[in-house]
């Protein structure tokens, strides 16, 4: 937007309006509906990220005790408890803890109790796909 230079009388004294000075006012509005616009992209870029996280997470068969702490939104402290208490189904490779997705899906389906054994049985399975 061109603007012409206009003579303004302020307090006794001459100033001129320029041009620059109207396109300084509409860069720093300019700048600021950027800012916000690059804030809300920012927001939804970090929203699909998250989602997409979970997308992977589920694609995967064995979680480790980070993606089951996302998958489950809880602590990575309240899994290690968990499974300590051995309240939640895990499997140890070594120093590893995995778990297994489907056995987890159906430990939340059943309000997160085990078996006496602490697995999930056949029976649990067949329920589950039924």
């Amino acid at each position: 937007m061109l603007c012409k230079s206009k003579e303004v009388k302020v307090g006794g004294y001459n100033h001129k309006k320029t041009t620059i000075k109207m396109s300084k006012l509409i860069n720093e509005i300019e700048s600021h509906e950027i800012i916000t616009y690059l804030r809300s992209l920012i927001n939804y870029l970090n929203l699909l990220a998250y989602r997409l996280t979970k997308i992977f997470i589920m694609k995967k068969q064995f979680l480790d005790v980070e993606c089951i702490s996302e998958y489950l939104t809880m602590s990575k402290s309240c899994i290690y408890k968990k499974v300590a208490a051995k309240e939640i189904p895990h499997h140890k490779i070594g120093a590893r803890t995995l778990f297994d997705i489907d056995e987890i899906n159906m430990w939340v389906k059943s309000d997160g109790t085990l078996t006496e054994s602490g697995q999930v049985t056949f029976m649990d399975i067949k329920s589950f796909l039924d």
